[in-house]
């Protein structure tokens, strides 16, 4: 270790205040370095932030919120004036007909029947009925389908 920190005598000194934190050097050169820089006002802000949980939990959700909304804003703007964004619409399309398979028609036809209307309510409820069973509690799968 390169450096030790510590509080100088609650009676201070010729040289230091009482409270002064000091850090010194323990390796190859030793001697008092000087005082430890006070936390800046980011350092204060984030210390301030990480005690209020609600914060934390909420600061995210708003700031992502905003993004997509921005976002949203632009893309609209982009099809509605036909220009940036949905420029790129039709090149796409053309690539990705020309690039299909009949294997990937088929996978991604069977992926949409099976995650539409009528196949997923069934396997949902089947596997939320197989998880009361086996758990023999009924809350959490009943609290499933919801989320």
């Amino acid at each position: 270790m390169l450096f030790t920190v510590t509080r100088a005598s609650v009676r201070g000194g010729a040289h230091r205040p009482p409270g002064h934190v000091v850090a010194r050097r323990t390796g190859p050169l030793a001697g008092t370095v000087g005082p430890m820089p006070a936390p800046s006002s980011l350092q204060s802000a984030l210390a301030w932030y990480a005690h209020r949980p609600i914060l934390r939990a909420v600061v995210p959700g708003i700031i992502l919120l905003g993004l997509g909304l921005g976002l949203f804003g632009a893309m609209y703007d982009a099809v509605d004036e036909r220009d940036d964004f949905s420029l790129l619409d039709q090149p796409v399309l053309e690539f990705l007909v020309a690039a299909r398979s009949d294997l990937a028609t088929s996978a991604l036809a069977a992926l949409t029947f099976v995650t539409g209307p009528t196949v997923l309510p069934i396997i949902v409820l089947v596997s939320c009925v197989v998880w009361g069973r086996v758990r023999r509690e009924w809350w959490r799968p009943c609290c499933s389908p919801g989320r």
